[in-house]
């Protein structure tokens, strides 16, 4: 955890590739997702899990990042989930 933006939560969201890494905002209760997600048809996925180092690791990042439930998930690839 860091102070940065009222508090920045490092989560491990290996799977994309290794070491892959997201940022929760508690005081935003946003995501930052990185290439760990993208939005496809509001719904929140794998980001082209044909390229996935690790897919299943990459699916339970996923799910650890939806067990947040944050307001607002922003994806590198894929917009702003809300």
């Amino acid at each position: 955890m860091f102070d940065w933006c009222g508090g920045c939560e490092i989560i491990d969201t290996s799977g994309h590739t290794p070491g892959h890494i997201s940022l929760y905002l508690k005081e935003h209760n946003t995501i930052i997702t990185g290439d760990a997600a993208v939005l496809e048809e509001g719904r929140l996925v794998v980001a082209n899990p044909q390229y996935a180092f690790d897919l299943k690791k990459a699916e339970e990042s996923l799910i650890k990042l939806m067990e947040y439930e944050a307001d607002r998930y922003i994806c590198y690839h894929g917009g702003i989930g809300l």
